[in-house]
């Protein structure tokens, strides 16, 4: 394998693993819900709300004081994240290895055996 063939091999390598690992963090990851202004007028007068026990003690304005309850903050699975990002990490460096000290048909293989593990 020449260093052209090597370069594009770990160029297309290094693609398919970022895309994997976003892959991996969008899938233990829900979204925050935020409500719009609108919305948030809507869910007052329905009374889709809570009050906040410190609401007596807010510096700032009412609002501070009301959590909606349609909304909700971003939750990360952190350690499902960090075993499946290490697992895939382990898979690349061996990828990696095999490219630069391997032959250039056993690379090709390889290479085409991670983007498949990717779709599975």
């Amino acid at each position: 394998m020449n260093q052209a063939q090597l370069k594009y091999a770990r160029a297309r390598a290094e693609r398919v693993f970022r895309d994997r690992k976003d892959a991996i963090v969008a899938k233990h990851t829900t979204p925050a819900v935020r409500l719009s202004t609108g919305e948030q007028l809507d869910a007052l007068r329905a009374g889709a709300f809570k009050i906040d026990k410190k609401a007596g003690q807010l510096r700032y304005g009412w609002e501070y004081g009301v959590t909606f309850t349609a909304e909700r903050d971003q939750k990360v699975n952190q350690p499902e994240i960090d075993r499946e990002t290490a697992e895939l990490t382990e898979a690349y460096r061996k990828l990696e290895d095999e490219l630069v000290l391997g032959d250039n048909e056993q690379a090709l293989v390889l290479l085409r055996a991670f983007e498949g593990a990717a779709e599975a």
